[in-house]
């Protein structure tokens, strides 16, 4: 079986997340949620988590969660500093929060081309334009 990893594409607009194939690209069980309704009630963290939560229990081998977001995070890349489209979760621990929440999985917190890098490192391969559409760097 191939070694799958789950991504997710943090905008402003929508929350994008689906299982890529690492050995050729492909993306499965593709999901795009309404940033502005988990914006209701200062609960953008803890839905995203619930939606996480949903994608790990449907595909149990996967180990790895990739997680995009467009603005600044800290060095250590732990905690979103500075993120315009979503100033309420500014200075969130966000990947303390998911390692707490889910204990035997693995996060990266990138920025969007920090992220496409880190990709191509754990893939050693070039990413694929269905990747990179996840991701919302290029249109294919």
């Amino acid at each position: 079986m191939a070694t799958e990893y789950l991504g997710i594409d943090v905008g402003g607009t929508n929350v994008k997340m689906g299982i890529v194939n690492a050995d050729n690209g492909n993306i499965t069980n593709f999901y795009s949620h309404d940033t502005g309704a988990w914006r209701q009630n200062n609960r953008f963290v803890e839905s995203l988590g619930d939606a996480i939560a949903v994608m790990l229990n449907e595909n149990p081998d996967v180990q790895k969660v990739g997680i995009a977001y467009p603005g600044l995070i800290t060095r250590d890349r732990m905690t979103l500093l500075e993120i315009t489209a979503i100033p309420e979760i500014d200075g969130t621990p966000l990947i303390p929060y998911l390692m707490e929440r889910f204990q035997e999985k693995n996060f990266i917190l990138k920025t969007m081309p920090m992220l496409l890098h880190w990709v191509n490192i754990i893939s050693e391969k070039k990413v694929y334009p269905k990747t990179i559409s996840l991701l919302h760097l290029e249109p294919e």
